[in-house]
């Protein structure tokens, strides 16, 4: 896809993805139509095909909005939180025969608030983890692995935010 791009063929990039059978043009508008911000967009197309991929269903609720981006996060801080938690839940839902493999992700900006959700149908994070999951390199992945609560938390700091996990 990338050779497609860079050779300016974002036609064929496009038909390429669509005939991949792995996302749908409408879960690729619905993205669009969702989520303002395009690299965050593209991110989340990404992950949609990585987890069809492995027989997950990744969605966005339909609630999802972004009433006034400009007083929102900025956008690099989106693709970490997002990028993040979408990750892990896959890499939850994938470890695992889960009977439902699902997972829903939701973006609430308005001019008050930020509030990202993202829900799996996983087993959850082990108590053992829980407890150290903001240090670095606390992971259930093995070496090397370990930085996206601790970035997340940094992040969540930086804006006076709150982290919650049920």
């Amino acid at each position: 896809i990338l050779g497609l791009l860079e050779m300016e063929q974002s036609e064929k990039a496009r038909e390429y993805i669509l005939g991949t059978t792995l996302v749908t043009g409408e879960a690729i508008s619905n993205i669009k139509k969702l989520i303002p911000i395009s690299n965050l967009a593209a991110l989340l197309i990404g992950k949609v095909m990585r987890a069809a991929e492995l027989d997950i269903s990744l969605s966005i609720k339909a609630d999802t909005h972004f009433v006034d981006k400009e007083n929102g996060l900025p956008s690099e801080c989106y693709i970490t939180i997002v990028g993040n938690l979408v990750e892990n839940a896959i890499d939850e839902l994938n470890r695992a025969d889960f009977p439902v493999k699902e997972i829903e992700l939701g973006i609430y900006v308005d001019e008050e608030s930020t509030i990202i959700t993202c829900d799996d149908t996983g087993g959850g994070i082990p108590e053992d983890i829980l407890i150290h999951l903001y240090d670095r390199n606390t992971t259930t992945k093995g070496e090397g692995h370990g930085i996206g609560f601790s970035l997340i938390r940094d992040i969540v700091d930086t804006y006076e935010g709150v982290v919650h996990i049920d």
